[in-house]
């Protein structure tokens, strides 16, 4: 890895080569390394939010983009904003580089980030709904102090960015055990070493890796667009370290390093492949 650290595995969707999508089994086919989320949040009495509802009528593949959309909200409804989020199938991920080429517009959060709990987490937020359209947020939860009503400090911070965030760009958070760092367009922006997550579950969920697009009228988000809003994302690479790996216990990894002679030579260190993903680096990933 251009960081200097070695992964033992590759999560890489190039949506170039991907077909478009035109139903519901059509995509839970096409984004079979994802989780198309469905789950319903009922809002709160913070600033008025309302409840929000991930639906994957939210979710389609066209022209070689992933599209995630929320839906266009009345304006003083209180009925739940439509929403969407796709969570990482690999459940056992832990420590890794996760990168995103994707674009959004106004009148949302986009989120790409590593999550457990609402204390182990990770984010990388665009925030579509002020009026430049350029602002990013880099934070390592918890990240608000509720006995102080302050931000925790060194948890959380704002940068903005020359190219407006409705043009794609690039963005990567490199999850280690002592610090996130997060870059903008290949160039290193701000490192955390705060409240840095630590944990993972064995089990299915909560899965550990995370993309949505969101708004609840809360505090953060803002009021939700009352037109349709949209995240489109080229392509999504996750190369990263597995609880099993992380300790050494990966067999299957270890064996194919020692065949080739060490971490460094030829496939070991770079993620072991699938066919799935060897096909589309083929075909122009």
């Amino acid at each position: 890895m251009d960081n200097g650290d070695h992964y033992t595995q590759r999560l890489y969707n190039n949506f170039a080569v991907f077909n478009d999508t035109t139903n519901d089994e059509n995509l839970i086919t096409t984004l079979a390394d994802w989780y198309t989320m469905g789950w319903r949040h009922d809002g709160g009495s913070e600033y008025h939010a309302i409840p929000r509802q991930n639906e994957r009528s939210n979710l389609w593949v066209k022209d070689g983009v992933l599209y995630m959309r929320q839906k266009g909200h009345s304006k003083g409804s209180e009925e739940p904003v439509s929403v969407a989020e796709i969570n990482t199938r690999r459940s056992d991920i832990l420590y890794g580089s996760f990168r995103i080429r994707n674009k959004a517009k106004g009148g949302s959060v986009a989120g790409f980030f590593v999550y457990y709990n609402d204390t182990q987490e990770s984010d990388i937020e665009l925030l579509t709904s002020g009026t430049t359209g350029s602002e990013l947020l880099y934070t390592n939860h918890p990240a608000y102090d509720p006995k102080t009503n302050t931000i925790v400090p060194g948890t959380s911070f704002r940068h903005r960015v020359e190219t407006p965030i409705s043009e794609f760009q690039d963005h990567r958070l490199d999850w280690t055990p002592d610090a996130t760092h997060f870059y903008h367009n290949n160039r290193l922006t701000r490192k955390i070493e705060v409240n840095v997550p630590s944990h993972v579950t064995t089990n299915i969920f909560p899965p550990p890796h995370r993309i949505n697009i969101w708004a609840n009228n809360g505090s953060w988000s803002g009021p939700p667009a009352t037109k349709d809003v949209t995240m489109a994302i080229k392509s999504i690479r996750l190369y990263f370290n597995t609880t099993a790996s992380n300790a050494g216990n990966d067999t299957e990894f270890n064996a194919a390093c020692e065949r080739v002679g060490g971490v460094g030579n030829g496939s070991a260190g770079e993620g072991q492949v699938s066919e799935r993903e060897s096909r589309e680096s083929q075909a122009g990933g």
